[in-house]
């Protein structure tokens, strides 16, 4: 069934506790891409109405902090605490379209909201608890930060996989 824009991300929002139906790709994109361009689109249109309309040259800097203190970094927290349901059910929803247990989009996930972040917490306060050379720290940030990528295009690779045929003739 195709849906238009507007269908495919009201639909996401609609079955954000239903873990047992099915999503297309273009539901499961759709959703996420016009998320991403509201965050965007909220964060730009603050950043230039409260840094750039408001300030002269001098003060710039100091708006810019401001403005990352109450603005981005609320925006970040929240966007993310609101669309974390909606985006894992969806996702869910997504596995099993492609013929896979939901689990192949949780154990991800899990793994990168859960463990990585408890794992190198420890890591870092062993470290630092060691006085040991901040290279290394450094380098076990870039570790994490590679380590998320590899997850995002594992989850990503994941929901591309087209639906299979028993499951086209469902939806």
């Amino acid at each position: 069934m195709n849906y238009s824009f507007a269908e495919c991300y009201w639909q996401g929002w609609k079955k954000t506790f239903d873990y047992k139906t099915r999503s297309n790709r273009s539901e499961f994109f759709l959703f996420v891409l016009i998320n991403i361009l509201i965050v965007v689109f909220i964060a730009l249109v603050s950043y230039y109405t409260l840094v750039w309309g408001v300030s002269d040259h001098t003060s710039r800097g100091g708006l810019i902090f401001a403005w990352s203190y109450y603005v981005y970094y609320p925006l970040r927290k929240y966007a993310t605490l609101i669309l974390i349901f909606p985006f894992i059910s969806l996702g869910v929803r997504r596995m099993h379209d492609s013929g896979r247990s939901g689990w192949w989009f949780g154990i991800p996930i899990l793994f990168e909201l859960i463990v990585l972040p408890i794992a190198f917490s420890k890591i870092f306060t062993f470290l630092i608890s060691r006085e040991v050379d901040y290279a290394f720290m450094y380098a076990l940030g870039y570790i994490k930060m590679a380590m998320d990528v590899i997850i995002i295009l594992f989850i990503l690779w994941l929901c591309m996989k087209p639906s299979t045929q028993q499951n086209r003739s469902l939806t």
